[in-house]
């Protein structure tokens, strides 16, 4: 028995539907997403596989705790932590003769915490440590 000429094979239908033009460019579309999404991937595994972006931050956060300290000034005036804190997401603790003032409840005591090896970090904060009366915590959280 003949098959109607209205029937379409398979083979047939499929060969129609691949060489549609919205077809091939979805293709493309797709394959090139994933390339991207691929090669994305291998980019941000090798910044954190390399030192380079500890080094990036190390340097910025660096700056940033100078900055803080200098606004904070010497001997620290509590308000003005507490504008930082309300102006900034960070948590600040100051520690100092006859003073032991945090801006969260909950914040670490400095001892409590361990601090990596960082060249710059170390280098810029040092002597403000040794030196100074009062001391603002090298650490600065995120919320």
């Amino acid at each position: 028995m003949a098959t109607p000429s209205w029937v379409v094979r398979p083979q047939a239908m499929l060969r129609k539907f691949f060489r549609s033009l919205s077809v091939r460019l979805l293709a493309i579309y797709l394959v090139m997403g994933a390339l991207f999404v691929y090669g994305s991937l291998l980019g941000i595994r090798w910044v954190y596989a390399s030192d380079q972006m500890r080094e990036l931050v190390s340097g910025h956060l660096s700056l940033h705790v100078d900055y803080v300290r200098k606004d904070i000034g010497n001997p620290p005036r509590i308000a003005n932590a507490i504008e930082i804190t309300r102006k900034v997401p960070i948590d600040i603790r100051i520690v100092g003769p006859g003073m032991d003032w945090s801006s969260d409840p909950g914040f670490p005591e400095p001892s409590s915490l361990e601090f990596g090896d960082s060249d710059v970090f170390q280098r810029r904060h040092r002597d403000v440590v040794a030196t100074a009366n009062f001391s603002v915590a090298r650490c600065v959280t995120f919320s």
